[in-house]
């Protein structure tokens, strides 16, 4: 963990959590339901593009009360035992063009296509962990990025509001924008992972899986 975090961030994280009464340990992945992957599979897009296992999306859906049963113990096992198999995963990587010269490869950003089991994991682990969060208001109000009925338009709603709220109050409104290039790639994992634990993520089972989805170890 990063020398500034040590000596600054941590106790702050966990005693802004702690004051929102989170308390350690408090959350953990429950099992899901055959009834609730049977649910996933059926809302699965059938036009999306195929992983690295060759299994396209329509065949799937097709498929779902006859796969349901197995996928759903699949699925289950990496929840319990907070290991994600390598398998899961494992992504076709695919470059899109970004901006200007098709020749520079820095203009293009990668798209990871997961196959459509890893995607099912996915969704569960999302809904569960939103589910935590937003029941306890513990998601910034303004976030708009991920989060089920807000979207870049909201965000950009809120703040014309803002700015002209204000002008309209005869006070003067600035702005510091930052404009972060492969912004995923900035993301410290370690620092990640010791939120998750401040959100009260169970360290053993929960603060594990996400480990070993991003493969890294926290000290």
């Amino acid at each position: 963990m990063p020398t500034c975090v040590k000596k600054y961030g941590k106790s702050f994280v966990f005693n802004f959590y702690l004051l929102k009464g989170v308390r350690p340990n408090s959350f953990s992945f429950s099992i899901v339901t055959e009834s609730k992957i049977f649910k996933y599979l059926n809302n699965l897009a059938c036009n999306k593009a195929t992983g690295l296992d060759g299994i396209p999306s329509r065949f799937v859906v097709d498929a779902a009360p006859m796969i349901a049963y197995p996928l759903s113990h699949i699925i289950n096992l990496p929840v319990i035992q907070s290991c994600v198999p390598d398998e899961l995963k494992s992504a076709r990587v695919i470059p899109l063009l970004k901006k200007n010269d098709k020749t520079e490869v820095g203009n293009y950003r990668p798209v990871s296509i997961l196959n459509v089991l890893s995607k099912s994991l996915e969704r569960v682990i999302y809904d569960q962990l939103d589910d935590y969060l937003s029941s306890r208001d513990l998601l910034y109000k303004h976030q708009s990025g991920f989060r089920s009925k807000f979207s870049t338009d909201t965000c950009l709603l809120h703040l014309t509001d803002f700015i002209r709220f204000n002008m309209d109050n005869g006070n003067y409104v600035g702005m510091v924008l930052l404009d972060l290039q492969k912004a995923f790639d900035t993301v410290d994992h370690t620092i990640l992972l010791m939120k998750l634990k401040a959100l009260g993520l169970d360290f053993d089972s929960a603060v594990q899986w996400f480990r070993s989805y991003i493969q890294i170890d926290y000290s």
